[in-house]
């Protein structure tokens, strides 16, 4: 770390002034679109511009610091930019800064006496009117629901509104942020914690993605991690939670509402006894939930472990979901009947199990 400026936010920093001319070309067609612009997209427009420009995106994109957890053979269609990578760009100043007041907005919201704490873009005491002319407000929406780890989790949007939902589990971690840096150095100090209970500590400059560690010793039934963010989420993993088990004989499925015991240490029961010893997971993600940092990071343990895992899309596409999960694993949808009995069966087939039934009308009915 140099001059409080944590070290990868420094790699960003690098990153960032090797390639300002493109990342600021990908930063203004962000402000004026509201999508980062894809590879192609960004590589055409570069080669437009100057035929014999030797700029190559994807290289670049590839040269970016990765951040722990991030897998280091992931590539996006996407040039998206985090927070680490904006507050480098003199363009992005503004955008930067009210990042930074949403980010302890979040965190007062937190502490006060809401039932379900949030932000909102009608918040008189947040936006002025000069900002919402401009979409300014819109863009740091665009931001801030990607972010993680953040206070956030969750969120939802209207033509005219949107909303911003305080994660009750993790915004206390982000009191005391006054600057953009201290918010990247916050970031890391908790995937550094979470990844130091999953993979038994890796030093800050390792990535999760690395010799998967062994799973631990146990003489109790093969382990099926079921995975849920979100009440739609929950109500759905609760019916499927029985149709494994029902077909999984001698499985046993960790589902944590159910797995974990009030008196319990729920870190060592989630991580210790359901990450790390599954065999597969099962992650089931909604609209409310899919972006919520514990089904992140759940997800991204196994994956790094390299254990299956068997997303179900419940009221979302694909491409909507963060991460490289959609991209690198086939899930299937909920509406798709054909497509969950074969999931069931190719679950059975991964815990040596030769057959199981396809659901029944009544059990899929209670599924949708």
């Amino acid at each position: 770390m140099s001059d409080g400026i944590p070290d990868s936010a420094s790699e960003a920093k690098g990153w960032v002034q090797a390639n300002i001319s493109m990342l600021t070309r990908a930063y203004k067609s962000f402000m004026e679109h509201g999508e980062w612009p894809t590879i192609l997209e960004l590589q055409r427009t570069i080669d437009q511009a100057n035929p014999n420009d030797s700029t190559d995106v994807e290289a670049v994109v590839l040269a970016r610091p990765k951040v722990l957890y991030e897998a280091s053979d992931f590539v996006p269609d996407r040039l998206s930019l985090q927070i680490r990578h904006l507050m480098w760009i003199q363009e992005a100043g503004q955008l930067v800064s009210w990042c930074l007041i949403l980010i302890q907005k979040g965190v007062e919201r937190y502490f006060s006496d809401a039932v379900t704490p949030a932000l909102s873009k009608s918040d008189r005491d947040i936006f002025s009117p000069t900002l919402k002319v401009v979409k300014l407000d819109e863009r740091v929406y665009d931001v801030l629901t990607v972010e993680r780890p953040s206070p956030f989790a969750g969120s939802s949007k209207e033509p005219d509104s949107w909303s911003i939902y305080i994660d009750t589990r993790i915004a206390r971690r982000f009191r005391g942020i006054d600057t953009v840096a201290d918010f990247v150095r916050r970031q890391d100090e908790i995937r550094a914690e979470m990844i130091g209970a999953i993979a038994r500590a890796p030093s800050a400059g390792q990535l999760l993605r690395v010799e998967p560690p062994q799973p631990l010793e146990t003489t109790g039934e093969p382990v099926l991690f079921l995975s849920w963010g979100g009440e739609r989420s929950k109500s759905v993993a609760r019916v499927l939670d029985r149709i494994l088990r029902d077909r999984l004989p001698g499985v046993s499925v960790f589902f944590s509402p159910r797995s974990i015991s009030p008196g319990d240490d729920p870190t060592k029961r989630l991580f210790d006894e359901g990450l790390l010893q599954a065999a597969a997971m099962v992650v089931v993600l909604t609209k409310d939930g899919a972006d919520r940092p514990w089904v992140i990071w759940e997800t991204a343990v196994v994956w790094a472990l390299e254990r299956m895992i068997i997303p179900i899309f419940v009221d979302l596409e694909p491409k909507d979901v963060p991460g490289p999960l959609a991209q690198k694993v086939q899930g299937v949808f909920l509406s798709d009947r054909p497509e969950i009995d074969r999931a069931l069966s190719r679950l059975a087939t991964q815990y040596g199990i030769a057959d199981v039934a396809p659901l029944s009308d009544e059990e899929y009915k209670t599924l949708e």
